[in-house]
């Protein structure tokens, strides 16, 4: 019983010590996630705050959200997001890169969205990287995908822009196929 009592003791010590590191640690891990900013579910409030969003984003010239996550290697790491909130992206002209390879992309994409092949990026160099993206809002949202299910091209491919500087990067994982099932705007 004794020993009992002491395994009791130290374990709840463990327990305060790491929570009061953890707390006061500027790295630490919130023991709370607002995860609300992560929704799948089609909340009002969300697509209210995107309907009277302030800026004009018709030309993906303003963020409608930052990533407020900057990552140890000094960019702002990509958010997975899915199908409601990749539509209302869409519906406000958010820039959509399709990371397949371009005879996939000729068969089927997202409406608008612009053929960027994570192969092929991937195996250019950081200059040409680059000058690839020269033309692109460094702060506009985009939205990478490639097929979904088990793909990770759209993954690769946001981080890969990310490191570059672009600071509203989105990973639309259910991809091009539940895109189409749910019978939005594709292009063939």
């Amino acid at each position: 019983m004794k020993t009992l009592k002491q395994i009791l003791i130290i374990l709840v010590l463990s327990v305060a010590i790491g929570l009061i590191v953890n707390a006061v640690n500027p790295k630490g891990i919130p023991l709370v996630v607002d995860m609300k900013k992560y929704s799948t579910e089609k909340s009002d409030k969300l697509k209210e705050d995107f309907i009277n969003n302030p800026y004009d984003t018709s030309k993906n010239d303003a963020p409608l959200m930052q990533n407020p996550h900057l990552n140890k290697e000094g960019f702002v790491e990509p958010q997975n997001i899915k199908l409601d909130f990749a539509k209302i992206l869409f519906d406000k002209n958010a820039l959509f890169f399709d990371g397949r390879i371009p005879e996939d992309y000729k068969a089927g994409h997202i409406k608008g969205a612009i053929s960027v092949p994570y192969e092929e990026f991937h195996k250019k160099s950081k200059e040409e990287r680059i000058e690839m993206m020269k033309g692109y809002n460094k702060n506009g949202i985009i939205v990478c995908y490639c097929i979904g299910g088990d793909c990770e091209m759209s993954i690769d491919l946001a981080y890969d822009i990310a490191k570059l500087g672009f600071t509203s990067m989105n990973i639309y994982l259910g991809g091009y196929k539940e895109w189409e099932n749910a019978g939005y705007p594709v292009e063939k």
